[in-house]
């Protein structure tokens, strides 16, 4: 017993050494790239070959901030004009948005924690870490106290990543009471650094003391991040983050 105890007590330290001298990652970057499904919101079913991106693309100056330009293009939605900037910057984990009239709204901040509460509805369930291509992320599972179906009212935020859902950019060129987007994956230069299948499950423990966890499952999903059974040969596939063609 005074072993485990003593090894419990080296791993906590070691991990709060690692996490002290962990380097905050950025969100906006220059080369990013989001891919969002758009769904029916009634019954989350994405619309087949509907999607739309979000790229960082250039700086722009607004209201006497370096904000950075964020490209919406959408594919296949003939209502949609497009493509159409919006921008945004970043300051101390917080990311803001700044609409037309040049108002600011807080879209993310990862300085929250467990239990706390943003936006008068929003609360914080949960707070941990995860490794993806061995760079540590910190996550936190929000309750937007908005009751749709099938769990759509929880919503994840990875540092560095951005949201799980449409909370991210709501531009507005779209009726959002019809419709919402769910992440797909985020690029950087075109190379995938995330995908849905790397956001947390809700059953995940939050923290108690502060834990790495690393998700390796091997549930299969596709690309639109829909778990899969049956992968036939040429159809590419995503497992613990990474894509795969079936050969």
């Amino acid at each position: 017993m005074k072993k485990i105890m003593i090894l419990a007590i080296m791993l906590f330290f070691s991990t709060e050494n690692i996490l002290s001298q962990k380097v905050y990652q950025s969100v906006l970057t220059e080369g990013r790239m989001w891919k969002l499904s758009l769904s029916y919101r009634d019954s989350r079913q994405d619309i087949p070959d509907a999607y739309m991106t979000i790229t960082v693309n250039g700086d722009s100056i607004v209201n006497g901030k370096v904000c950075k330009k964020l490209l919406v293009d959408y594919r296949n939605i003939a209502e949609v004009i497009y493509p159409q900037y919006i921008v945004a910057y970043e300051n101390n984990g917080k990311v803001y948005r700044i609409d037309e009239d040049g108002e600011e709204d807080l879209v993310m901040d990862m300085n929250l924690h467990k239990g706390d509460a943003f936006d008068d509805i929003n609360v914080v369930l949960k707070e941990d870490y995860i490794v993806i291509d061995r760079t540590i992320r910190k996550w936190l599972m929000i309750d937007s106290g908005i009751d749709h179906p099938h769990g759509e009212y929880i919503y994840y935020i990875v540092e560095g990543i951005g949201l799980s859902k449409d909370e991210f950019v709501n531009t507005g060129l779209i009726d959002k009471n019809i419709y919402f987007h769910r992440l797909i994956a985020c690029y950087d230069y075109g190379k995938c650094i995330f995908s849905a299948a790397d956001f947390p499950k809700e059953e995940t423990n939050g923290l108690t003391i502060p834990q790495i966890v690393i998700l390796k499952d091997n549930t299969l999903y596709d690309l639109q991040g829909r778990k899969q059974s049956n992968i036939m040969k040429g159809e590419i596939f995503i497992q613990n983050g990474k894509k795969y063609i079936k050969r």
